[in-house]
């Protein structure tokens, strides 16, 4: 039985001593799913059991991006989960100073399992500082999150995010000015 109360049957696939299986993989429909299993052998004879229930909830919600620092002309790649499947999940944007960048919000589409895919290329001469990314599901309101990212004038990295005693760090740089000292 659904969430919604309406009924359906599916046939239970043998896999040899009695063992039958069913996959169900549908999660469209979140909620209580009440499962009796009904069998029949090939005397008429028919057994019903209640055998129980399983409850398909949204996840946790989460928003990210694909690095916590950008520079000009890059493009900022947007994931996130938890949305109600299959509707339309509103992004909005602002820069440091809390303006909406222009184009935003915009309306992505979550997948079958509730999540997100979008991205925004900075522009040439983006204000540098915190940038602000909220995304909100349309159907549950409710269901809102927030993710920053910054925007720097040239990013500095190690090859790892710790060391031990000993251990060489690489540290690699760019969008610094040409034929400066760094």
């Amino acid at each position: 039985v659904w969430p919604n109360s309406s009924i359906e049957n599916f046939t239970m696939n043998g896999t040899g001593n009695g063992i039958y299986n069913l996959t169900f993989t549908s999660t469209r429909a979140l909620g209580q799913y009440n499962v009796t299993i009904i069998a029949n052998d090939t005397f008429g004879n028919v057994n019903s059991t209640v055998i129980g229930s399983f409850n398909i909830s949204l996840e946790d919600l989460y928003l990210a991006t694909d690095s916590s620092n950008y520079v000009a002309g890059e493009k900022v790649f947007i994931i996130g989960k938890g949305f109600t499947p299959e509707v339309n999940v509103t992004l909005y944007l602002f820069d440091p100073t809390g303006d909406p960048i222009v184009g935003y919000p915009v309306n992505v589409s979550s997948n079958l399992t509730g999540g997100i895919n979008a991205s925004w290329e900075i522009p040439g001469s983006p204000t540098l500082g915190y940038y602000t990314l909220n995304a909100t599901d349309t159907s549950d309101t409710l269901r809102t999150v927030n993710t920053t990212f910054r925007i720097v004038s040239a990013i500095i990295e190690t090859d790892k995010a710790s060391y031990e005693q000993g251990e060489q760090v690489n540290i690699t740089g760019y969008n610094w000015d040409i034929n400066v000292n760094v």
